[in-house]
Parts: structure tokens; C-alpha cells; sequence
């Protein structure tokens, strides 16, 4: 599953509010996915 957004902040959330729309046995997700683009350290 792709999302895209105006910012990498806004694609990240909207990727995830999309997954309740998503089922099927066995599915999972990573929680992980694109949060290191957002670390400006």
C-alpha cells in the first residue's frame, strides 16, 4: 500500500488511516515504515 501527502508527515498518515480499510488473515503492518525520513536530527 502507497499514500502520498503534501509532506512526508501528512503521506506516513495518511498511509496508516488508510489500513482499517485493508483486511485479509494474517495481515500485518510495520509501524516504522517512513518515520526515519522524519528524524531532522
Amino acid at each position: 500500500m502507497t499514500a502520498l501527502g503534501e509532506t512526508l508527515e501528512i503521506a506516513i498518515d495518511n498511509a496508516y488511516n488508510a489500513i482499517p480499510k485493508i483486511n485479509f488473515e494474517g495481515m500485518f503492518f510495520r509501524s516504522d515504515i517512513g518515520k526515519k525520513g522524519l528524524n531532522n536530527d
